[in-house]
């Protein structure tokens, strides 16, 4: 799975993603240092991840559906 990481920093689901990630981890690494729950820190980090991993496989699927000539609605993944 090749990403090309220019093109993906335009991309603004992954911007929207990107930022709801950084938003978890700090959550969970506040709710960590006041509760010390290891629990809701993990919790808080896949919350932010799983959404990452599905927009990075969006993208690197759309892209290389661009790339080999498919019209696979890819102009709407791809922006």
């Amino acid at each position: 799975m090749s990403v090309n990481a220019p093109n993906l920093m335009k991309h603004r689901p992954f911007q929207i993603v990107w930022i709801w990630d950084a938003l978890c981890t700090v959550a969970g690494v506040i709710v960590y240092i006041m509760t010390d729950s290891v629990p809701a820190l993990v919790g808080l980090a896949l919350l932010g991840a799983i959404p990452l991993v599905v927009v990075l496989v969006r993208f690197s699927k759309a892209n290389a559906a661009a790339k080999s000539g498919a019209s696979d609605r890819s102009g709407d993944i791809v922006q």
